[in-house]
């Protein structure tokens, strides 16, 4: 029996997505400050994911977190890539750690 594409690949398709929403919403920031503020946020949500997905998906989720960055890099006009990158990686540990502490309750 045949699986549907989108079975096998929706972490490529996911990525696509968030890949655009990526750089759509950091093309449109006006400022690096807005750009870096962004970027810790969707960083620690990824890591409050990353987190709750302990068990599996790990992957599918790497890539596309993946997708998302680079999308952030492609569209960020303003701030340093490597900022962008370090932000994203640290505010990333930082949302696992305090769940893992249990600092923050993850529902």
């Amino acid at each position: 029996m045949a699986t549907p594409a989108l079975y096998h690949n929706w972490p490529e398709i996911i990525g696509t997505f968030v890949l655009i929403v990526g750089f759509v919403l950091t093309i449109t920031l006006p400022s690096a400050i807005l750009t870096y503020t962004v970027v810790i946020l969707l960083g620690m949500l990824f890591g409050r994911i990353w987190f709750r997905q302990k068990g599996g998906l790990k992957f599918p989720l790497f890539v596309i977190m993946m997708a998302l960055l680079l999308g952030i890099m492609l569209g960020a006009r303003y701030g340093d890539k490597t900022l962008v990158v370090i932000f994203f990686f640290f505010s990333m540990a930082f949302s696992y750690y305090l769940h893992d502490q249990k600092l923050i309750k993850s529902i």
